[in-house]
């Protein structure tokens, strides 16, 4: 991002511009969801009469004074905060993501202006780099989206399980947030990284755009290699676990875990 900075023309920076400001709305509803849930334990116990703190914790000490209650009470907001900040992980994994899609959607505007071989060059070269750098990203994204795949599941099985039990409203509710949040974490990635792989594929109508059919034999032989590399979509996956982190891959993991809870519900009522 910062070779892209010093680099890029002033053309290409106000394309990025324009292409941040879509990151806004995936952004601010990160952000409202997790305040949102957050919020929700914090205020908990100012609802529910027979709670008096936002966790579930015990302590080696005497906590029946006003004092003490102030204190836990801090501590447990301080800790849910804390369990809050993975947005920011989030954030940077969209932020990521986003960026090589924004290569590709680059390549695709230098490919349809290529007028000559040097032109046709430079553009495998800067191809070749963008496939490099969604496999080194691939490496450090790969653990986190494994994580967020096996939350959903435990999640939504667990959730599912309490509304079937008597419990409180609210203590379901809270539960149902953390559920809604999982859920959007994994969604939303999963959309940014469809809008990497579409990009990278669409590479392939761009040339269709080219002037590149009465060009010399050299060009068209590179225009060939182009299309044979354009051909392999470029996703992020984890092997044996995530095939492609896409939108039907996370719509795959919701009915699968959906299923698996009909499934034990229909064993917990025989």
């Amino acid at each position: 991002m910062q070779q892209f900075s010093s680099r890029a023309t002033p053309q290409e920076r106000a394309l990025r511009r324009n292409n941040l400001r879509s990151l806004r709305g995936f952004y601010a509803f990160m952000c409202v969801v997790f305040i949102v849930g957050g919020g929700i334990f914090i205020v908990a116990p100012l609802i529910i009469h027979h709670r008096e703190l936002p966790l579930n914790t015990i302590y080696p000490f005497p906590s029946e004074k006003t004092w003490a209650i102030v204190a836990i009470y801090m501590l447990n907001t301080y800790t849910v905060m804390q369990a809050f900040c993975p947005i920011i992980v989030d954030l940077m994994v969209i932020t990521i993501l986003w960026y090589a899609a924004f290569k590709f959607m680059l390549l695709g505007i230098k490919l349809q202006n290529a007028t000559s071989n040097s032109d046709l060059r430079n553009f495998v070269a800067e191809h070749q780099d963008a496939i490099r750098y969604v496999t080194l990203i691939d490496y450090f994204i790969s653990p986190i989206v494994v994580k967020s795949t096996i939350a959903v599941c435990v999640y939504m099985i667990t959730c599912s399980l309490l509304f079937l039990k008597d419990v409180p409203l609210l203590q379901a509710t809270q539960f149902c947030c953390v559920t809604i949040l999982s859920v959007m974490r994994l969604l939303v990635c999963s959309s940014v990284a469809q809008a990497m792989t579409d990009a990278s594929s669409n590479l392939i109508s761009f040339i269709s755009l080219s002037s590149w059919l009465g060009s010399s034999s050299e060009m068209r032989k590179n225009v060939l290699f182009v299309i044979q590399r354009c051909q392999k979509p470029i996703t992020v996956s984890a092997s044996g676990i995530v095939p492609a982190l896409s939108l039907p891959f996370c719509g795959f993991v919701i009915y699968k875990t959906f299923s698996y809870f009909m499934t034990l519900r229909a064993i917990l009522k025989v």
